[in-house]
């Protein structure tokens, strides 16, 4: 089979013409510090095949294999976005996808779904792999209706039923019941309504923004951690919310990744932050802290796209947040990829191990010790694809805007 250069992929993508992936040859690494699974191992040759690794081992490149000098380069297993909120247009969706990819991002997990998404993820693209929640639930239901919409968003092809609110009990726990007989999980918020003790009975596989939590009671906090943890529930904080809702604003628009904003994303919430907003902040803070020092599971969501937060760096700002919260950047880069791949049911993955999905990253600075150094990456590898330094910067300037 032809194989494409990426040079022909970029021109495909510029033109707005779906890139579909082609067979790959083998592709080493050779002379990489991995890090995975929270430890750095040294002048290691790593063997991708398609999208997948096919050896980890301190042996030579095979012979025939497209080889990527790494030596002083780390190379790390490629991000997700635990929390994106994917546009509806297909030329939206490109971009968030795009701008994911260059920081890094290689599996998004969409939290509010529409049809397109759907369509989005049919594409042939060399872009990150697409975790679709449906249409989320707002509304008052009747426990019928509650089972019904969990066996439709089943058949329409999502992988998850998000809450947000609008529901009693007695729709939660039919929703819930329905999701585990169709084998669905069932991820979002923590409405009052429900409370997180009857969101923890459930199991409900991901709460979101740490809603729920006390955030003034620090004896019912550990207790709430404890239980977290025994119903191995996962957390994905979205800090970098609350950081733009609650705290300082004076420094925002000179974040990395402005140039790339559109102009819902350079412009401040419409409510000022509150007057007790960085308390409120500090306890928020706080909660995450608890939850990792707990051994409650975290995951790295950007909430993008947003004020101030524009997708993938969002997701470098998130990292940042979570290191402010007392994560080590091994813990960040393991909320990060390890986490998430067994929340999303791939245990094997989110690991440079033999077998697991070949989505890497490739970095010039030691992620173990600065979150700082897991931005910029010099290549990415998704989907059977290795897009070196000069093509995520092409992804970049395809969506570039006048400040």
């Amino acid at each position: 089979m032809i194989r494409l250069s990426l040079a022909c992929l970029v021109l495909a993508a510029c033109a707005h013409a779906p890139v579909a992936p082609t067979a790959s040859t083998a592709i080493a690494f050779v002379d990489a510090t991995v890090v995975t699974s929270g430890r750095a191992s040294p002048h290691q040759t790593v063997v991708v095949d398609g999208d997948r690794i096919v050896s980890v081992g301190t042996g030579v490149a095979p012979a025939g294999a497209r080889v990527i000098a790494a030596s002083g380069k780390y190379l790390v297993p490629g991000f997700s976005d635990m929390h994106v909120h994917l546009p509806e247009s297909q030329a939206d969706i490109d971009r968030v996808l795009d701008l994911s990819l260059a920081c890094g991002v290689t599996t998004i997990r969409s939290m509010q779904g529409k049809p397109s998404h759907l369509e989005a993820r049919k594409r042939a693209r060399v872009a990150p792999d697409l975790v679709l929640a449906g249409p989320p639930v707002t509304d008052a239901l009747t426990p019928e209706q509650g089972r019904a919409l969990v066996r439709e968003q089943k058949a329409a092809g999502y992988d998850l039923i998000k809450i947000i609110g609008g529901l009693d009990r007695a729709a939660y726990d039919a929703i819930v019941a329905e999701a585990a007989a169709q084998h669905i999980p069932v991820v979002g918020h923590v409405p009052p309504a429900i409370g997180l003790d009857a969101a923890l009975a459930a199991k409900q596989l991901t709460i979101e923004h740490v809603q729920g939590y006390a955030r003034d009671d620090d004896a019912l906090l550990a207790d709430q951690v404890r239980r977290t943890v025994a119903a191995g529930v996962w957390n994905c904080p979205t800090l970098d919310f609350y950081t733009v809702a609650l705290g300082s604003r004076d420094h925002l628009a000179e974040r990395d990744g402005m140039a790339y904003a559109t102009d819902d994303e350079r412009s401040a919430p419409a409510s000022p932050p509150p007057a007790d907003g960085e308390a409120r902040l500090a306890k928020v803070v706080h909660v995450v802290a608890a939850l990792h020092a707990g051994g409650a599971p975290l995951l790295v969501g950007s909430d993008t796209p947003d004020n101030f937060a524009v997708p993938g760096f969002g997701y470098v700002e998130e990292m940042r947040a979570l290191a402010h919260a007392g994560l080590a950047p091994g813990d960040v880069l393991r909320a990060a990829t390890e986490n998430a791949a067994a929340s999303l049911g791939r245990p094997g993955d989110g690991k440079i191990v033999a077998g697991a999905r070949a989505d890497l990253v490739l970095l010039d600075r030691d992620p173990l010790t600065s979150v700082d150094n897991l931005t910029h990456p010099d290549g990415v590898m998704v989907k059977g694809h290795w897009l070196a330094r000069a093509d995520l910067d092409a992804l970049l300037a395809r969506h570039a805007r006048p400040r």
